[in-house]
């Protein structure tokens, strides 16, 4: 007898005595709900040999032989060297593998491939080759008739092969649907993968700041790069950045997806405050895909900011004229007034005249930001005549020049006033003095 008659033999027998104790069962209790059902069977490592092991898919029960395992329903074995499967031949048309084409080889299934009555099967000895003896992890559709049942069943096998036999094989697990419907294979829970621009270690662009103390933005777009599937946390991919610090603010936000949802939260954005030069600071990210972590980092720049243009009054390159004054009078003065329209104070900084006869104070100018400042040059000269100098300030790189000319003069001559009582008895006492000198001239 032949090693297909004999699975053949032993097949009918053992499927006669489950059929007749279904057909019993089935008067005693009603029909089971329907529900997806995953088979005992779990990672079961094929023999490497020509018996194989076969398979009760609803008991669970596996065994080296046909008459070992009542009701069996598919035997994985070694046929001509390679791994061939042998299914149950009765009912007839009651079990095979899922197959691209009738009496063509069994397919690989992937996640969201469905099993059912519209499927093509294949319940041919060997037809597993050859998709089945390279090296991976896939799914294989199967139906089996349910002796619990009384009906055909649709489901799906697990299954880990090895090029270039199929051997090692294992059989990691079988589920089924009960009432005869189709089934899905299910597709697993998948976070997205998220996608950035500008890209994970690449720098973020600040703009929209000019001047010192001015202020420029940077953000980080977060899009869905390829979604994902599925709900709850083993579907969820969150990204959230650790808030850098001065001159930097912001970047603290939440980025989600969910599946195959859209982005909530978000972008993440900040800005910068600029100052005379520029400062770099990494950005660090955690991605959190599935609850996996992924270290995301970007580079901060905030760009140097321009100093802002001070103006003066009188402007810069003057020639500043102090009144005259006499020789011991009082200094000749004239204000220098500083205007600034930055968002910052700025400090002007000037050099005392080396000229003495002029003198500035103060010589460090507070200019506060919008507003305008001043110092006050004065000029004393002890020496008659015009004098001339130079004061220079100074702020950031941008100079101020400012030419100085004074002049001091003589001290007008004494007078006499002639509204005073005792100047007019003074002088009537000369008129005296004059006659009487007269007098004696005449007598001599």
């Amino acid at each position: 007898m032949t090693s297909s008659s004999l699975r053949n033999g032993h097949g009918r027998c053992s499927r006669n005595i489950l059929l007749a104790a279904a057909a019993t069962a089935s008067l005693l209790s009603s029909v089971s709900m329907a529900a997806i059902v995953t088979s005992p069977v779990s990672n079961l490592l094929v023999p490497q040999t020509v018996a194989g092991s076969y398979i009760n898919v609803v008991t669970g029960l596996t065994g080296t032989s046909a008459g070992a395992v009542a009701g069996w329903d598919l035997n994985p074995y070694l046929s001509a060297g390679n791994l061939g499967l042998y299914w149950q031949p009765t009912p007839a048309a009651s079990h095979g593998g899922v197959a691209a084409v009738a009496a063509g080889p069994l397919v690989v299934l992937q996640p969201g491939a469905v099993i059912g009555p519209a499927s093509i099967f294949n319940a041919g000895i060997q037809a597993t080759a050859p998709n089945f003896r390279v090296t991976q992890t896939g799914f294989m559709g199967i139906r089996f008739f349910n002796e619990a049942t009384n009906a055909i069943n649709y489901g799906y096998m697990q299954i880990s092969t090895t090029a270039a036999t199929g051997f090692p094989a294992t059989i990691i697990s079988i589920v089924y649907e009960n009432a005869g419907t189709a089934i899905t294979i299910p597709t697993p829970n998948t976070p997205p993968q998220f996608a950035y621009n500008p890209a994970s270690g690449q720098a973020v662009p600040f703009t929209g700041g000019n001047l010192v103390g001015s202020t420029g933005t940077g953000s980080v777009a977060v899009t869905v790069g390829t979604a994902g599937v599925g709900t709850g946390a083993a579907s969820t991919t969150t990204t959230t950045c650790t808030a850098p610090t001065a001159p930097f603010s912001g970047f603290g936000q939440t980025v989600t997806a969910v599946g195959a949802g859209a982005i909530s939260g978000g972008p993440l954005s900040g800005t910068c405050t600029l100052g005379a030069a520029p400062v770099t600071q990494a950005l660090t990210c955690n991605e959190s895909r599935g609850g996996a972590a992924n270290a995301r980092t970007f580079t901060l720049t905030c760009p140097a900011g321009a100093q802002p243009v001070l103006t003066t009054t009188p402007g810069s390159g003057s020639l500043i004229t102090f009144a005259p004054r006499p020789v011991g009078g009082a200094a000749s003065t004239a204000p220098i007034s500083f205007q600034n329209p930055g968002l910052l104070p700025a400090t002007v900084t000037c050099t005392q005249p080396t000229n003495t006869a002029f003198t500035t104070s103060p010589l460090s100018i507070v200019v506060p930001a919008g507003g305008s400042a001043s110092t006050t040059v004065s000029y004393n000269s002890a020496v008659v005549g015009t004098s001339t100098g130079v004061l220079n300030c100074s702020f950031g790189g941008q100079a101020f020049t400012f030419n100085l000319q004074g002049s001091t003069l003589l001290p007008p001559p004494a007078f006499i006033p002639t509204n005073n009582v005792w100047t007019l008895a003074l002088m009537a006492l000369l008129m005296s003095l004059l006659a009487g000198v007269a007098v004696v001239r005449r007598q001599g």
